[in-house]
């Protein structure tokens, strides 16, 4: 079964377990270079152990184990105003845009060099034989970077997206896999694409070869409406943050879940063992995993609590047609069964998602542009 969580947001902060973000004091958790834990390695208990080196199962949030509008007190939410000159794009926005496209596309004559970014489909022989290893399709080599044995990105500088060559190279003889170390190969490589490592002449040709607008100008006006849409979204999600005043605490249930979510979060990516080192100095993974995480998980359980008051409010109730509607449709996403739902997610993540998901498009119908 697909995971839930890839298509319901259960938080603002995942990233933190992949970059090894972690709040002041707890920055330094995971090793940019290793993914593994540096804390000190005193032994924990056998319970924290077991703990840290259980099944990853998903979480299970008790909603009823709290009520939100006891942590937040709500402001009118009738008419949410955004100014209208915060939502108009900048001059360095739209640069920023356009630099994305001009380092994304290049022009059909654009030859590649060293810094540019190459999506090329390839196949190494030895002896006119594909070698373990040595094929691929739709990879991306920045050129120049010495990703590949010396002579494959040179030999591609120079080439045009469409263009075929055949690399004949050497393997250098303290090359790893024995078998091919000082080995004579060919490479027949396709290159299918060209993204250039710095922006390319931004003219009416390229756009008109790379989307439906036949003039910069015309893509321009394009561009600035993605960009208000972005301005507004930013803008409304702040001034939603604002229509609750928070008591600073935070229910248990809904702490516990998000630790547990993310000690599971953490043992996926970097294993047991680098938990059981980074908890350490900790009385439980739950205690290490709320310094680690800091004030983003302050700020996510705000933004959960705000909502949730709110449909606790507008009396939205996981029932009825609309909530069958919305089961359905997370049905089709993740391709499982109800039954499987609610077995690995648990009711209660289920519904948070429901009232959560109806609160927010609730509140950002409000949104006025003044």
């Amino acid at each position: 079964m697909k995971n839930l969580a890839k298509y319901i947001s259960i938080g603002l902060i995942a990233g933190l377990i992949v970059t090894g973000c972690g709040s002041e004091g707890a920055g330094n958790a995971v090793s940019t270079d290793s993914g593994i834990a540096a804390a000190d390695s005193t032994a924990v208990t056998d319970t924290e152990s077991s703990v840290a080196a259980e099944e990853a199962v998903a979480p299970k949030l008790d909603l009823a184990s709290f009520k939100a509008s006891d942590y937040v007190t709500l402001a009118d939410y009738s008419e949410i105003a955004i100014n209208a000159a915060d939502i108009e794009p900048t001059d360095e926005q739209l640069q920023a845009k356009i630099n994305e496209f001009t380092t994304s596309h290049a022009p059909a004559d654009y030859a590649a060099k060293n810094g540019d970014t190459v999506n090329i489909d390839y196949v190494g022989k030895k002896d006119d034989v594909a070698f373990d290893g040595g094929t691929a399709s739709g990879y991306d080599l920045t050129l120049g970077s010495g990703t590949f044995i010396p002579g494959f990105e040179e030999g591609l500088v120079g080439t045009k997206a469409g263009d075929q060559v055949s690399l004949d190279l050497t393997f250098p003889e303290d090359y790893g896999a024995k078998e091919l170390a000082g080995a004579a190969v060919v490479f027949d490589v396709t290159v299918n694409s060209i993204k250039p490592g710095e922006p390319v002449e931004y003219t009416d040709e390229l756009v008109a070869a790379n989307t439906e607008y036949d003039t910069t100008e015309k893509y321009n006006e394009y561009l600035k409406e993605s960009i208000r849409s972005t301005n507004k979204n930013a803008k409304s999600s702040e001034a939603l943050m604002n229509l609750g005043t928070f008591t600073g605490e935070y229910p248990e249930g809904l702490a516990n879940y998000y630790y547990d979510y993310y000690i599971q979060m953490y043992t996926n990516y970097y294993g047991a063992d680098a938990l059981k080192e980074a908890a350490a100095k900790y009385d439980s993974n739950r205690d290490y995993m709320k310094e680690y995480l800091g004030e983003g998980l302050n700020q996510q359980m705000q933004a959960d609590l705000l909502l949730l008051a709110v449909a606790e409010k507008e009396n939205i109730a996981c029932e009825g047609e609309d909530y069958e509607s919305y089961i359905d449709g997370v049905l089709g996403q993740v391709g499982t069964t109800r039954e499987e739902l609610f077995e690995q997610y648990g009711e209660g993540f289920v519904n948070y998602s429901y009232l959560t998901d109806r609160a927010y498009s609730l509140l950002n119908d409000r949104v006025v542009v003044k």
